[in-house]
């Protein structure tokens, strides 16, 4: 083995990782578009057949007011909306115990391939089917990812020392050839 990582995610590092792919990733930045553009189309629709058909006996200078604020404040409220959905959709598989990750793990990197070892399972990929290696340093943690459903969550304190984070982050970088660094 190349490398050898003992990892024990946290409820908090998991919340991250999925906030990365809800808000940092092609498809996560896709789905808050069209549920934003969605949102506003709702509205709009909504809003013509109340107005035409008369529904409210309201002034509609004052109803349209009030849609217009309420689609303002949602979607200025959105990602805080999703970060509590996502909070909630955690603890609820938490405490029904269904864990969507693992929470210890021990991650194995060899030329050719990437390993992980849990207690229920030993699970291996190529490291040629990456599609791509986030690195973020604002939550100091790299997330390597095979598929929508399949990513390793490495947290910088599994390293030795920045060295040794350093030389991996360089060992990843000729194995995959989307590297992506975020710094905020």
């Amino acid at each position: 083995m190349l490398y050898r990582f003992d990892v024990n995610l946290t409820d908090e590092e998991y919340f991250k990782f999925n906030v990365f792919m809800q808000t940092k990733t092609k498809t996560g930045k896709k789905n808050i578009l069209l549920s934003r553009i969605l949102c506003v189309v709702f509205t709009i629709i909504l809003s013509f057949i109340i107005l035409v058909t008369g529904f409210l006996k309201v002034r509609p200078i004052l109803f349209l007011t009030l849609i217009v604020v309420m689609t303002i404040i949602y979607q200025i409220k959105y990602i805080s909306l999703l970060k509590h959905r996502i909070k909630k959709t955690i603890s609820l598989y938490k405490n029904q115990g269904k864990f969507t990750y693992s929470p210890k793990s021990v991650i194995e990197f060899d030329d050719e391939r990437i390993y992980e070892i849990t207690d229920e399972s030993r699970i291996e990929h190529k490291l040629s089917n990456m599609e791509y290696v986030s690195i973020c340093e604002y939550d100091k943690v790299i997330y390597i990812c095979f598929n929508a459903a399949m990513t390793f969550v490495m947290p910088y304190r599994v390293f030795e020392n920045d060295e040794q984070r350093e030389e991996f982050i360089e060992f990843l970088k000729v194995k995959c050839k989307k590297v992506d660094v975020y710094i905020k």
